[in-house]
C-alpha cells in the first residue's frame, strides 16, 4: 500500500543517518551491512510497494484466476534475491552495531532475528503470520536506531557542540 510504502521510504532516509554515527568504527562489515540493508529496503519495500500498488491490481483484471497462479520466476527470483540482500546485509549491520558495542545493541539483535525469520518465512510460505513477525522484528529494530539517533546520538553532538568552541579557540592559539 502507499501508506507501507511512505513508511520504507522514511526508514530509508534514517538508515544513513544512523549509520553514520558509528561509520569509522564499524570497519568494511558496518560498510557492506548498511548497502546491502539500504539495497534490500529499496528491492523489497519500494519495488515491492510499487509492483503490489500498480501492477497486481491490473494483472488482476487482465489474467482470470490470478489469486491462484503462481506468479512468474522472474517475480520470484527479484523478490529471492531482494530476501537474500536484506538477510545478508541485516545479519552484517546487525553484526557491526554489536561489534562497535554500540548503545543500540538490542536493537541489533533484533535486525538480525528479523532479517532472519523475514528469509526463513519467504521459504516456508506455508507457515501463518511468520513473515509478519520478522518484518515486525525488522521495523522495530530500525525504529529502535532512529529514536536512539533522536536521543541518545542528539546528546553526543551537543557534547561535540559545546566543545568546538573551545578547539577553534585552541587552533587559533
Amino acid at each position: 500500500s502507499a501508506g507501507s510504502t511512505l513508511g520504507v521510504i522514511l526508514l530509508l532516509i534514517g538508515i544513513p543517518g544512523f549509520y553514520a554515527t558509528f561509520a569509522r568504527a564499524a570497519g568494511a562489515l558496518g560498510v557492506v551491512g548498511y548497502i546491502l540493508l539500504f539495497t534490500a529496503g529499496a528491492l523489497l519495500g519500494i519495488g515491492g510497494g510499487v509492483f503490489s500498488l500498480l501492477a497486481l491490481p491490473w494483472l488482476a483484471q487482465v489474467v482470470p484466476n490470478f489469486a491462484n497462479v503462481a506468479p512468474p520466476p522472474l517475480v520470484q527470483n527479484y523478490f529471492l534475491f531482494g530476501g537474500i540482500v536484506e538477510l545478508i546485509g541485516g545479519i552484517a549491520f546487525g553484526a557491526a552495531i554489536l561489534l562497535v558495542r554500540a548503545p543500540e545493541r538490542v536493537a541489533a539483535i533484533l535486525l538480525i532475528i528479523g532479517t532472519i525469520v523475514s528469509f526463513v518465512s519467504q521459504m516456508l510460505s506455508n507457515v501463518p503470520h511468520l513473515g509478519d513477525l520478522g518484518t515486525v522484528l525488522l521495523v522495530l529494530s530500525l525504529a529502535w536506531m532512529g529514536v536512539s539517533l533522536l536521543t541518545v546520538h542528539a546528546e553526543d553532538r551537543e557534547r561535540v557542540g559545546e566543545r568546538e568552541p573551545a578547539l577553534r579557540m585552541r587552533a587559533q592559539a
